[in-house]
């Protein structure tokens, strides 16, 4: 106290800059603290991008729709396809804040005919699905490509990548991109909010 008597413009040019970093703090964290969570699934696609060593001949493509509410999971055997991505199907749980993969290899289509060819995924059955961006309970699906700074890595958190996530008002929540440096992922695509069972 007896510092800020003796040197009160000292003190000013000190405490000014701190007090409006915290108010700037405060307001863009305290309204996502009263955002209540999100309360609804959703499932969404990635592709996986092989590298060259790990191409394989004779591959099969693979789509995901949503169609009358229900996902449809389509594959098509093509022996002059050289694979070097394959779709993905991932779950965002809402209750664990976590993404995993649902694991469904597709079937061998019975005919070489480049046409697409329905197959069954167990999990999702029973699935409805609003394939609208919004949820039910307003949370939306965006996807956004980050650019690192121009001096990366010296000055820069991080290199450039590709970000998912799901935002209502001032709340954000980032889903993670499951992944490693072997199988680079990217090039994400919603399909929808799991409303079968509206919590």
């Amino acid at each position: 106290m007896r510092f800020i008597r003796e040197n009160p413009a000292l003190a000013a040019g000190i405490g000014l800059p701190i007090l409006v970093v915290i108010l700037f703090f405060l307001a863009a964290v305290v309204p996502s603290w009263l955002v209540a969570p999100p309360r609804y699934d959703m499932l969404y696609t990635l592709d996986v991008y092989y590298p060259y060593t790990l191409h394989t001949a004779d591959s099969d493509d693979v789509r995901y729709d949503v169609v009358d509410g229900h996902l449809k999971a389509y594959n098509r055997w093509n022996k002059n396809r050289y694979a070097t991505t394959m779709t993905h199907l991932f779950l965002f749980d809402a209750e664990k804040m976590a993404t995993r993969e649902i694991s469904s290899p597709p079937p061998i289509p019975a005919a070489d005919d480049n046409e697409w060819h329905e197959f069954p995924i167990e999990e999702t059955k029973g699935m409805t699905l609003d394939a609208t961006s919004v949820a039910p309970d307003g949370y939306e699906f965006h996807d956004h490509y980050d650019t690192g700074e121009f001096f990366w890595p010296i000055f820069s958190s991080q290199p450039d990548r590709e970000r998912i996530f799901i935002e209502k008002n001032a709340r954000t929540i980032n889903l993670a991109i499951p992944g490693s440096s072997t199988y680079q992922r990217g090039n994400p695509h919603f399909l929808g909010w799991i409303t079968s069972g509206e919590k």
